[in-house]
């Protein structure tokens, strides 16, 4: 049992510590300069997005699903999982660069994951 909540512990402080270095991240000077020189584009598609499955104002869950179909974002899984991260039940526009980052933060991941593991068929952990 004392394994048991040393490890809870640990995946709840890596938890912590990812999502602190991922709001640093967006918080930081250069993301912001970026955001900034992007957001006419990302409001577009936020607004197209949102307004195809209702208001422009609130992007909904099957409107974020479209749009990650669309661009080939992630699996469907995983943009219900990153949505759900970062909005709930919908994102207004301020919380769109978020989502997206976190796609980002999800890709990478992933591919770390895989690295790890090696390629198919190997017999390296």
């Amino acid at each position: 049992q004392a394994k048991a909540q040393a490890l809870r512990r640990t995946v709840t402080e890596e938890h912590k510590s990812k999502t602190e270095a991922i709001e640093a991240a967006l918080a930081s000077e250069p993301m912001a300069k970026t955001l900034a020189s992007a957001e006419p584009g990302l409001k577009r598609i936020f607004e197209f997005f949102a307004g195809w499955k209702g208001s422009t104002e609130r992007l909904q869950l099957p409107a974020f699903l479209k749009l990650g179909e669309c661009f080939g974002l992630l699996s469907k899984g995983d943009l219900q999982v990153v949505f759900r991260q970062a909005g709930g039940q919908d994102l207004t526009f301020d919380k769109f660069p978020k989502v997206l980052f976190l796609c980002v933060v999800r890709v990478a991941e992933t591919e770390a994951a895989q690295q790890q593991r090696g390629p198919p068929g190997s017999t390296e952990a």
